[in-house]
């Protein structure tokens, strides 16, 4: 084999947490979601990590230094963060940002077969609108920290219920995710030749797809 570990790679609601415990069943190998490792190391959100999106170094050091843990690991499927290689916050006293750290990282591990979900804009708002409704406050921070900034001011001084407060949060996040996703898509497609259009492929058909390329 001439893989002995998968990273898969993609913007939010792309399917990666899906798929890659699909995967992870299917070949036998352990699974780690690197956001619910934080998550779990850090005994909070990654909405209370960030401040809500207003502060992301904290949280891109502890996916760097989770990465660093994962990458020699063999037989293990990871699904990492949207932003993890490709985000653009500087490492504190380097001109390089935690996301060239990163990809600089993957790329360095040749046995490690780094695969990128795909979809399309008007999928991924549909998919976060879905999820995030359903839940009693937002769960995904918004990743511009000054637009996070400025939603959070305009949260404080508005005067509207708690539902309508809600809904317009949630459309500052998924607002935000999108002008976000558009500058991030050429970064992913330097990443790797092993892309999956999830609004073309079903679950198992990535799994299936994923396993040949091993």
């Amino acid at each position: 084999m001439k893989y002995s570990s998968i990273f898969i790679t993609g913007f939010r609601a792309t399917g990666k947490t899906t798929i890659g415990k699909l995967l992870a069943e299917e070949q036998g190998w352990g699974f780690i979601d690197m956001d619910e490792m934080i998550e779990l190391k850090a005994g909070m959100t990654i909405n209370q990590i960030t401040q809500s999106g207003t502060e992301w170094h904290t949280f891109r050091q502890m996916e760097h230094d989770l990465l660093k843990e994962l990458i020699s690991k063999e037989k293990i499927v990871v699904s990492m963060g949207g932003g993890t290689a490709v985000n653009d916050t500087v490492k504190e006293g380097s001109p390089t940002t935690f996301g060239e750290l990163n990809q600089e990282m993957l790329r360095g591990q040749k046995h490690a077969l780094i695969v990128l979900l795909t979809a399309s804009d008007e999928i991924i708002a549909e998919r976060m609108l879905q999820h995030e409704i359903q839940r009693e406050s937002a769960k995904r921070p918004i990743l511009n920290e000054e637009r996070a900034q400025n939603a959070q001011k305009y949260q404080e001084k508005a005067e509207h219920s708690r539902t309508q407060k809600k809904e317009i949060l949630i459309n500052e996040i998924i607002s935000d995710a999108l002008k976000t996703y558009q500058k991030r898509k050429p970064l992913y497609a330097t990443l790797t030749s092993h892309v999956i259009n999830t609004e073309e492929m079903s679950a198992e058909e990535a799994v299936t797809y994923i396993m040949q390329s091993l």
